[in-house]
């Protein structure tokens, strides 16, 4: 039963990763340019949108797990496309647990209570932004909660081996992480160095590590400031903060703020009775309501969350603030039962979707995709879903073609874009029973 407690949410982020996998919603938005991108990989170490030369990917560790795994997949012809579709779903969705295990193992004994902190940031990002994971902000968010409870937490002349090995690792990791990260590199440097001055017969081994971890961090943020001022995509979305205006996010900020109240005030009733009251708004406010398309404004949650629970912790400290962990603890049950009922939810409607879609095209040569997007829930990239159909749906009938005829929106250069792409590399995806020609017409205006 200890076991069980301990490992609780380990064993729902693995229930969720197999569901999700079983119904292949991995391809879903980003997803689907990712999967396609590891399947294309001449050398999947390289990552994705990997280079041959390492400083022109800015974003490789995020999503490196899932691309190492169908890229090998691949390269050892495992070319059922259905297998790769779950494989790849299945790490995109347990890699987070494998970086939150990598915090908890790194939080000395004595502070461990301090991990539902982090958990609860992880939830928070997780809840608005579980169909946008690939947009690499999550996993950056776990890379920098693993380097911020070394360097806070970890007496550095009683360093692990679990400790050095993390640090050296997540140093290096974070370079090509997401530009984000500039904002946490210089507090963690200057709060590092202050720490490593202060501590005195420090093991020669650990003096090695931190130096070369203040070394890796130093190259990360030179890195990832290159970023900020030539960015791949623009940054506006950090700027316009177009999530906290949503009444659905707003009501929810509001309630956590008010759990964190009655966190530190406890020992007042009327305080418990207002936890309990807001532990309801929350069921009310997200069991199935999280709108999945509207994920991609939330993205800029990988950054704001983590760093303000970080803010909060040195916070609390400074003020010796004493914490009842159970009010965490209980919203941190309730948001991961929420996020799995969700989960659940999406995963109906996706499935029933593509039933339809199938159905749809039984006895029909063609499909106008305006028709095709509707039988689909509602996305946001509406371009990714062309390798959707070429990956899911188009066994059903080989000879198929979505037209683009009356295709008129702003994202048709994406679409277009995306089909001249796999049209390109029509012989490497051959193998995987994927027909290029047959399936898809461009639009001739």
């Amino acid at each position: 039963m200890s076991h069980l407690k301990k490992y609780f949410y380990v064993y729902i982020f693995i229930i969720i990763a197999i569901f999700n996998s079983f119904i292949q919603i991995g391809i879903i938005e980003d997803g689907s340019h990712h999967l396609i991108e590891a399947l294309l990989a001449d050398n999947p170490i390289l990552g994705h949108e990997g280079f041959s030369d390492f400083p022109f990917n800015s974003r490789m560790f995020p999503t490196y797990l899932p691309h190492i795994f169908v890229g090998y997949a691949a390269f050892l012809e495992i070319t059922n496309i259905n297998v790769l579709v779950s494989l790849f779903t299945f790490i995109v969705y347990f890699s987070p647990i494998i970086f939150l295990l990598f915090a908890f193992f790194n939080i000395p004994n004595e502070k461990k209570e301090n991990f539902e902190i982090i958990l609860l940031s992880f939830l928070i990002c997780f809840l608005f932004m579980e169909y946008h994971v690939w947009t690499e902000n999550i996993n950056t968010g776990l890379f920098l909660w693993i380097l911020f409870v070394i360097y806070y937490y970890v007496d550095f002349k009683n360093m692990s081996k679990l400790n050095s090995v993390s640090l050296l690792l997540f140093s290096f990791i974070i370079i090509s992480s997401h530009p984000m990260a500039v904002a946490f590199i210089l507090p963690f440097v200057f709060f590092g160095v202050k720490k490593f001055i202060n501590t005195y017969n420090m093991d020669i081994k650990n003096k090695i590590v931190i130096i070369t971890s203040f070394c890796l961090l130093f190259c990360a943020f030179v890195f990832n400031l290159y970023y900020l001022f030539y960015p791949i995509a623009l940054p506006d979305d950090y700027f316009k903060f177009e999530n906290f205006i949503n009444k659905q996010f707003i009501v929810f900020v509001f309630s956590v703020f008010v759990i964190l109240t009655v966190a530190i005030f406890n020992e007042k009733k009327p305080l418990k009775i207002l936890f309990y009251a807001f532990i309801c708004v929350l069921f009310y406010d997200l069991i199935f309501k999280v709108d999945g398309s509207f994920g991609y404004s939330y993205r800029t949650l990988g950054f704001y969350v983590p760093l303000f629970f970080m803010l909060f912790i040195v916070f609390k400290d400074r003020l010796n603030l004493k914490l009842n962990y159970k009010f965490l603890k209980i919203t941190n049950i309730v948001l991961v039962t929420i996020i799995l009922f969700n989960s659940i939810n999406t995963g109906i409607v996706w499935n029933k979707s593509l039933n339809n879609i199938k159905k749809h095209t039984d006895n029909v040569s063609f499909i106008d995709f305006s028709e095709y997007l509707s039988m689909l829930p509602k996305i946001h990239h509406k371009a990714s879903m062309i390798p959707i159909y070429l990956i899911v749906t188009h066994k059903n009938n080989c000879d198929l073609k979505i037209d683009l005829q009356q295709y008129k929106s702003i994202e048709y250069n994406m679409v277009s874009s995306t089909i001249n792409r796999l049209k390109e590399n029509k012989n490497k995806l051959s193998k995987f029973d994927i027909n290029t020609d047959k399936i898809v017409i461009e639009n001739k205006n």
